[in-house]
């Protein structure tokens, strides 16, 4: 035994190179690839090796759609589809049984990845075809994993109501296919599946869609393109704040792009409406009391209960919306608060460096935004005090102590940029914006030209983005997919330009038909 163990090496056993094969399909074994007019209900398809079937009802896809679910199963070297016992096949027509990436192989998982049966129930195999990408329209990448579906009910609802008559996936490049299609008119669509059902839950599902139905002429295959976003929702209140006298928050279930339209059933002395993310932020004011109005959307009536301003008082605070280092001398230093501004005392607004301080002139960019502007030099740091009572707002609340620093930047090492633009359709409408770091610097409106050039002046040494947007309905932002209403989204394309150095004119051109900076 000494001996024994003394000839023996310590080591972890392998079973040599991991296995990366996918299972392979013995035909004489299995199932006929196509059968005419069968009254099958059970197919057995055997591999090479021991597999399991996954995700079954997320991966297999039967076409045209089923009533009841199949059996889907696997043991040993086997995988069986059957019919549910209750299930009517249709006469005269071809079915595909899709079984995307379901088997694998028992020990390593390795998919046998797109295998289709078919069968018909009839004298013929239909054999029409279509193919094409599927593109995420944000990036224009292609997407992977997103359900290509048609229908022959031409109906709008029906891609919320029933599941589609044929039915596919893409693979990892974005591309599709449907197979053994019969001739006929039908609606196509591409949406990301959320929950697998088949069906367009337009909450949280993207949904790509063409204007037009496909349907065949003297082709075999058709070729179609889709470009899937996120779908315009309805909006609709989904929560509320109203904890203070003279602002109340409501919640919705999206963002909104602009703000809607409202009437209010009390008059009022002052009322305005502001849009933070996906809340409506309604600002009222009246110097009769009332105990409550009615706020009419478009959406939604909500009933408003007034505060006590006694008991329910709101705390006015002020932010800066400046940057504290590289501020320009020339511009306007911007505070925002929470409420409506009713009245500055420019006494109390105090601003200087450590040998002197300088006068300030206020203005309202709007309604809740005060604008301060004084002499600053160049390459300087000043500190600014607002205090207690520099500004109240409309319901007499006062704010407290603002206080900060700021440092102006040297305008002699400022830069500028200049675009041309090439290659755009004089009938249409573009929004083009300049940004940093996703912060807009400067949007802008060009229409009825083929080239246009854009100068942007004292900028900072950083990078920067130029987003173009084609703005088809002239609103002035991007607009999602409206399925109902037959509105492609809007198409945003960004370029990145070279890096801005200090003293520096950077000249560039874009070709906006190929999408290419020169």
């Amino acid at each position: 035994m000494v001996l024994l163990y003394g000839c023996a090496s310590s080591g972890q056993i392998t079973g040599g190179p991991k296995d990366t094969k996918p299972p392979v399909l013995i035909t004489e074994q299995s199932s006929p690839k196509t059968q005419l007019n069968t009254k099958e209900r059970k197919f057995l398809f055997t591999f090479n090796e021991y597999v399991e079937a996954k995700d079954v009802l997320k991966e297999v896809l039967v076409s045209p759609p089923l009533v009841y679910l199949p059996k889907v199963s696997a043991r040993a070297k086997k995988v069986t589809f059957e019919f549910n016992e209750k299930e009517v096949l249709k006469d005269s027509t071809t079915y595909i049984i899709s079984f995307g990436e379901s088997i694998r192989d028992f020990n390593e998982g390795n998919k046998f990845s797109n295998f289709k049966h078919v069968f018909s129930t009839g004298d013929n195999i239909d054999s029409l075809q279509i193919k094409g990408t599927v593109y995420e329209l944000e990036n224009n990448k292609p997407a992977a994993g997103i359900a290509v579906l048609l229908y022959e009910d031409l109906s709008d609802s029906i891609i919320i109501k029933k599941k589609p008559f044929y039915a596919t996936k893409t693979d990892k490049e974005g591309k599709f296919s449907l197979e053994n299609l019969k001739k006929s008119k039908f609606r196509i669509i591409a949406i990301k599946d959320e929950n697998g059902n088949l069906t367009f839950n337009e909450t949280n599902e993207q949904i790509g869609f063409v204007d037009q139905f496909v349907q065949w002429d003297t082709s075999i295959v058709l070729t179609q393109n889709l470009y899937i976003s996120a779908a315009e929702l309805n909006p609709r209140i989904v929560g509320s704040t109203n904890n203070a006298y003279g602002i109340y928050r409501a919640k919705l279930n999206t963002k909104l792009n602009l703000l809607p339209q409202y009437t209010l059933d009390v008059p009022m002395d002052f009322h305005h409406l502001e849009m933070k993310e996906d809340s409506l932020l309604l600002h009222y004011y009246n110097q009769e009391k009332i105990d409550s109005f009615n706020w009419n959307l478009a959406f939604d009536t909500v009933k408003i209960y007034v505060k006590d301003t006694a008991t329910a008082k709101l705390k006015l605070t002020g932010t800066p919306k400046f940057q504290s280092i590289g501020h320009l001398p020339s511009d306007t230093m911007y505070f925002q608060f929470n409420s409506p501004i009713g009245t500055i005392d420019e006494s109390k607004i105090i601003f200087g460096d450590t040998v002197s301080l300088k006068s300030v002139k206020t203005s309202r960019k709007d309604f809740n935004t005060l604008g301060v502007t004084t002499s600053m030099d160049a390459k300087k740091t000043y500190n600014y005090t607002l205090l207690p009572g520099a500004v109240t707002d409309f319901y007499g609340n006062a704010n407290d102590s603002i206080t900060g620093k700021i440092s102006t930047y040297d305008m002699s090492q400022l830069s500028k940029i200049t675009i041309t633009i090439e290659g755009l359709d004089s009938a249409s409408n573009y929004v083009v914006t300049l940004l940093k770091s996703n912060q807009e610097i400067k949007k802008q409106t060009v229409k009825d030209q083929k080239t246009v050039t854009l100068k942007y002046n004292n900028l900072k040494s950083d990078e920067y983005t130029l987003s173009i947007l084609e703005d088809k309905n002239n609103n002035g932002v991007k607009d999602a997919s409206n399925y109902w209403k037959k509105r492609q989204a809007e198409k945003i394309y960004t370029f990145k330009l070279e890096k801005l150095r200090e003293t520096w004119e950077l000249e560039t051109k874009i070709d906006y038909t190929t999408k290419q900076i020169k």
